[in-house]
C-alpha cells in the first residue's frame, strides 16, 4: 500500500487519540521516526504520544523528548487510546511484549523500510527502497504539507544517520541524502547528534567492547567474523542490553571481513529457555537475510537478525556452520 493510504487513515481518525509505537529496544530510526511523526502530528493538532520506547540507549536521550513519550505497565494501556501507529517494525514478534497487547483493539497503521516486514493494521506503507523509516516520515511530511519543527527534524535526522551509517552504507541514496538536506533546514544539529550518538560511549560500553575484541574469531581466512556475549558479561562490565547494539560493527568493520555474526544473550532474561540473541552484518555480494530469515528474522539485505533456542554453544556452531557452507561453499567448525 503508498504513502497515501497511510494519509487517509490519519485524515479519517483526527482527533483521536494516537499511540506510536516503536520495535523493541529501539534504536536511532525506531525512535527518531516515533518523535519525529508524533510532533508533526502535534503541529498539525493531533493528540500524538510515543508508547512504551524503553529501554531506550542513553545515546537517544536527546531527542527522547518527555512530553511526548509514555510508559506504561497495565496490559490494558491501549484503552487510553484510540488510534496505534507502529514505526519501523512490521511484524509481532518485533513488538514489544506490552505495546503488542494493543494489537487487533485499536485501528492501526504501519510506517517500515524492513524488507521482510509485512505490515500490521489496515494501512500499510512499507518502502524496502528507503534507507530508513526516518526518511519515509520526512517524505510524508512533505506530501502533506506539514512543517517540521526543530525537535521532529533533530529526531528524523538521528533516523536517517543511524541507519545510513553516518552517511556510509549503500542505502545512501539521493532520497536519503535530499531528506537529511530536508531535516538541517528545519533546524536540525548534525554535530549535536554526533556528540550524543558517537562520541559519548560509556565506560560499561567500552567494557563490553573488549571482551567482544578478546573474543572475536576470524574464520575462511579472514571473511567471516564472529563474537559473542553471556549475561554474565553484561553484569561484570556494569551494561544493560543497550551496551549490545553497535557491537557488531566492531567485527563488520575489520579488514578483510565480509561477514560478521554477533551471538548474545538477553541480561535481562535468566530462563534457561531465554533464546540467543544473533546480529548478523554482510558486505556485497552476500545478503544477511539469507541467514536470519530462514530462522525467522529479518531486516535488511546488510544487517539482519534473529533469536535461536538452545545454548550459546549450540547457536555458534550451527550459524558458523551455515554461513560457512551459504557464504563460503564450506563448512566450518569454530573452537
Amino acid at each position: 500500500m503508498p504513502l497515501t493510504d497511510v494519509l487517509d487513515f490519519l485524515a479519517l481518525h483526527n482527533g483521536k487519540r494516537f499511540a506510536l509505537v516503536p520495535h523493541a529496544r529501539p534504536d536511532g530510526d525506531a525512535l527518531g521516526s516515533a518523535v519525529g511523526l508524533a510532533r508533526c502530528l502535534i503541529g498539525q493538532g493531533y493528540n500524538a504520544t510515543v508508547v512504551n520506547a524503553l529501554p531506550l540507549p542513553g545515546s537517544l536521550d536527546f531527542i527522547a523528548d518527555p512530553a511526548i513519550i509514555a510508559c506504561h505497565d497495565e496490559a490494558d494501556w491501549w484503552r487510553g487510546y484510540d488510534c496505534l501507529g507502529v514505526l519501523d517494525c512490521g511484524d509481532e514478534d518485533r513488538v514489544s511484549t506490552m505495546n503488542r497487547t494493543a494489537l487487533g483493539n485499536l485501528p492501526t497503521f504501519t510506517i517500515d523500510h524492513h524488507a521482510t516486514s509485512r505490515g500490521l493494521g489496515e494501512a500499510v506503507w512499507i518502502d524496502s527502497a528507503a534507507s530508513s523509516t526516518g526518511e519515509m516520515i520526512v517524505r510524508l511530511a512533505e506530501v502533506a504539507g506539514w512543517p517540521m519543527d526543530t525537535q521532529a527534524a533533530q529526531a528524523l535526522w538521528t533516523a536517517i544517520v543511524t541507519d545510513t551509517g553516518r552517511f556510509s552504507f549503500e542505502n545512501t541514496t539521493e532520497a536519503a541524502l535530499a531528506a537529511a538536506m530536508r531535516c538541517v533546514a528545519a533546524g536540525a544539529e548534525p554535530a549535536v547528534a554526533s556528540s550524543h550518538i558517537y562520541q559519548s560511549v560509556s565506560v560499561p560500553e567500552r567494557r563490553l567492547e573488549l571482551i567482544v575484541l578478546e573474543r572475536m574469531q576470524l574464520l575462511h581466512d579472514g571473511r567471516l567474523a564472529i563474537s559473542w556475549l553471556r549475561r554474565d558479561d553484561f553484569a561484570r562490565a556494569g551494561a544493560g542490553i543497550e551496551g549490545a547494539s553497535n557491537l557488531i560493527d566492531i567485527l563488520r568493520d575489520t579488514k578483510g571481513v565480509e561477514v560478521a555474526v554477533f551471538f548474545y544473550e538477553t541480561p535481562t532474561d535468566a530462563k534457561p529457555s531465554a533464546p540467543i540473541k544473533v546480529s548478523l552484518r554482510t558486505r556485497a555480494p552476500h545478503s544477511a537475510l539469507d541467514i536470519a530469515v530462514p530462522y525467522g528474522g529479518g531486516g535488511h539485505k546488510r544487517a539482519a537478525g534473529c533469536s535461536l533456542s538452545g545454548n550459546m554453544e549450540e547457536a555458534r556452531a550451527m550459524i558458523v556452520e551455515e554461513a560457512g557452507r551459504y557464504y563460503f561453499g564450506e563448512g566450518s567448525r569454530i573452537e
